[in-house]
Order: C-alpha cells, then structure tokens, then sequence
C-alpha cells in the first residue's frame, strides 16, 4: 500500500522548502520527492533517504547510515542509490538542506550518466542486485 502524505512528509517539505519547489508524489509503497525532474529523496516506511553519489554514501555510512533495502521472492534487495538521512542531520534544518542540495547533484549526475551511456548508473544497480543473490552452484558440463 502507498504510503499518503504523512505529517513526517509535510515535515520534510517544509524543512526543504529553502530548495524551492518540490514534487512529492507516490512512489512504489512511499513517497519520491522530486526537484524538477531528478528524484533524489524517498519516504519509505517513515524514513528519508537520499540519493548518494560516492562521497555523499561514505558520509552517510561515516554516520551509521544504512541503504535501502526491500525484501522480495528471491531474497533481500539493496539500494546502494539511497541512504537513510541520519537523524543529526534530519533534525538540524540547515545541515539537511545542504545534504539534499548534494543529493540533488548526485541525481543529476546519474540522470546525466545514463544519457551519456557511461553505464555507471545501471552498473551500480547491477551491483546492488548482485549483491544480494546468493552464488549458483556450477553444473558440470555433459
């Protein structure tokens, strides 16, 4: 079930407001938060996540931040393209306003890589996935 625009959506948008206008929207079971076309924060299950690039990711893990993750038929999936925001920043508006503005480059940076087919967008998302299946076991050639 999609989650609704909750009072902690509306608490994000107004801590972001310093950004500009904003699209919250349904998004798979939560929220995508939109600036112009680059989705680079989601709400899922009452928590913020942001986009990441490299540098942003080792911030955040810096910080005790996990990636997202879902649970599907085949096994956990991890989203190395969203960090949970941690809660120093969540709570000190200007700290997350600058983490978003990065978040926000990192978004556009991939949107940019993926029109360029520099593949390093599908590639970390094929990592993600990987990552999460376990190894098959080799078949002996008849």
């Amino acid at each position: 079930m999609a989650e609704r625009r909750s009072e902690f959506a509306e608490f994000v948008a107004e801590q972001l407001r310093a950004l500009g206008p904003l699209a919250i929207d349904r998004f798979f079971g939560g929220l995508g938060i939109k600036s112009g076309s680059f989705l680079f924060a989601m709400i899922m299950d009452g928590l913020l996540y942001f986009a990441v690039d490299e540098p942003l990711r080792e911030e955040f893990e810096r910080r005790g931040s996990q990636c997202f993750s879902f649970a599907s038929k085949k096994g956990r999936i991890y989203v190395k393209r969203f960090y949970e925001v941690p809660a120093d920043v969540l709570e000190d508006p200007a700290q997350l306003v600058d983490f978003a503005r990065k978040s926000i480059i990192a978004a556009e940076a991939r949107a940019a890589a993926k029109r360029m087919g520099t593949g390093s967008a599908k590639k970390s998302r094929d990592v993600a996935t990987r990552a999460s299946r376990k190894p098959r076991a080799k078949r002996d050639s008849p």
